[in-house]
């Protein structure tokens, strides 16, 4: 009789559990059968959109082996280049993706252009927008009736708009320059449709540089060897390749990733080093928080972060904890306190008519709290695929198991696991937000997947690239079903 070993059986059980249920779930959205769309308040109803392409999408599946043998055997020798490779198949997927709708360039085009989101791409591109002035006077501005999605947002939002369209006139015309539609009411001038071909063309390339802090990040807690695996999980998360061209994908997870990385790195390091990593760490905390209010729960989990640099490595004591924090914190109210002082931003007046003004949106009532609550996580684990969520849920009871005094990855697994688990159940909780999630939430998936890395490495033993290979097509077949029959709508 031959005996099996145990983490084999495990693995085995893992992989056989989690393409069950994606199956299932698979088939009952192909007969059109609601599972998480008959919950309270969501959003996504399921369609038939099978009018797809499925060439495209198999000549785009060819490249994923080379992303995971570069993922296994790449990572501890030509980590750098590698993660390059990966950045070129995410940046190849989203547009696959896309180009499967049949619909030419105008399959990713028409996630901007059809979007609430376009109203930044217009305003910026008609009005003649001043920084500093719209700073300064912000709250007069989205006043006007044309601002319905500026209101839910500070400044810095509409200003990245504005720096791609200042990028995109001088750019454009010597990339890609297309002759503007005639009878597209959707395209208000030249200078509107250049931007929404740049973004078109490398808001999915932006979005795949949260990878350049992901893998540093996934090297200093996984380890070179396994440093490349949370970036690959994240390219296969399905609401990354499926909301392209919004901030939320595009910025967002690239923001609080680097924030992450900057308080790790900061509590690592020494000396003035040490504090100028710290400062940094509390500037991207503050530009974060003028480009989206969502991304306040990013702030909590970069302590997390530093704390878990600090138990990784106590050579300095506390003052190597307690430095870099306080440098963050000084950058942080710093910058808000001459924002104030120079232009006339208040933050705190800005949040508070933001939250008012998507509260008014949503018809948000308290009553809403808990069914909001359970419907938002339950969307959360849907759109991140049924073997990220198993290996997130792994993660975090493997986290509340204390570690030994040795185990340094269980040191830092036990804050990251605990600190993500809390922090997401809190803007869960304390949120006001119907459905949607799986493009507000994005941002949290990078911590998400370095935590579902850490259990797949422990679930995986010796069988790294069978275990990533197996996870890798559950993912991408969930990916094409949501694509198909529960995609995100522009």
């Amino acid at each position: 009789m031959t005996i099996i070993p145990a983490p084999n059986r495990r693995l085995g059980a893992f992989v056989v559990g989690a393409g069950v249920v994606t199956t299932v779930l698979a088939v009952l959205a192909w007969h059109g059968i609601g599972t998480l769309q008959r919950l309270e308040h969501y959003f996504y109803r399921l369609g038939d959109r099978r009018l797809m392409d499925m060439a495209v999408i198999l000549a785009a599946g060819v490249a994923w082996p080379c992303a995971i043998r570069l993922a296994v055997r790449g990572s501890a020798r030509h980590g750098w280049l590698a993660t390059g490779g990966l950045v070129l198949v995410g940046f190849l997927w989203q547009h696959a993706l896309a180009l499967a709708e049949k619909r030419g360039i105008d399959g990713m085009r028409d996630q901007l252009l059809r979007s609430g989101h376009n109203e930044f791409a217009r305003t910026v591109t008609v009005r003649r927008l001043r920084p500093m002035r719209l700073i300064a006077n912000y709250e007069r501005f989205v006043g006007a009736s044309e601002q319905e999605f500026a209101r839910s947002k500070p400044p810095g939002n509409l200003l990245v708009f504005w720096a791609g369209a200042r990028v995109a006139q001088v750019l454009m015309p010597h990339v890609w320059d297309p002759a503007m539609p005639a009878d597209s009411a959707l395209v208000a001038n030249s200078y509107h449709w250049r931007l929404v071909n740049f973004a078109t063309l490398f808001f999915p390339l932006l979005s795949c540089s949260v990878l350049v802090p992901l893998v540093w990040l996934g090297r200093q807690l996984l380890g070179a060897k396994h440093g490349l695996w949370p970036a690959l999980l994240y390219l296969l998360v399905p609401s990354v390749a499926l909301v392209p061209l919004h901030l939320d994908q595009v910025l967002y997870p690239a923001l609080a990733c680097g924030l992450w990385s900057l308080a790790f790195a900061a509590v690592r390091a020494r000396g003035r080093v040490a504090l100028s990593l710290g400062l940094a760490a509390g500037a991207v905390a503050w530009l974060s928080v003028f480009v989206s209010f969502s991304l306040l729960p990013a702030l909590p989990l970069a302590l997390a972060f530093a704390v878990a640099a600090f138990r990784m490595d106590r050579r300095g004591g506390w003052p190597a904890l307690t430095g870099p924090l306080g440098a963050a914190a000084s950058a942080f109210f710093g910058l808000s306190l001459l924002f104030w002082t120079a232009l006339g931003y208040d933050p705190l007046e800005r949040f508070a008519r933001a939250m008012a003004n998507h509260a008014g949106w949503k018809a948000w009532d308290e009553s809403f709290r808990l069914a909001a609550a359970l419907t938002n996580l339950a969307e959360f684990g849907y759109w991140l695929g049924v073997p990220l969520t198993l290996l997130l849920a792994l993660g975090i009871l493997s986290a509340l198991r204390r570690p030994a005094a040795s185990d340094v990855d269980g040191s830092w697994q036990r804050l990251v696991s605990i600190g993500t688990c809390v922090v997401l159940l809190a803007t869960a909780l304390f949120g006001r937000t119907l459905s949607e999630v799986n493009r507000l939430w994005i941002f949290f998936i990078p911590a998400v997947v370095t935590i579902a890395a850490q259990a797949l490495r422990r679930l995986a033993g010796s069988r790294s690239e069978p275990a990533i290979a197996a996870v890798a097509s559950l993912q991408i077949g969930w990916t094409i079903v949501l694509k198909c029959f529960a995609g995100f709508p522009p």
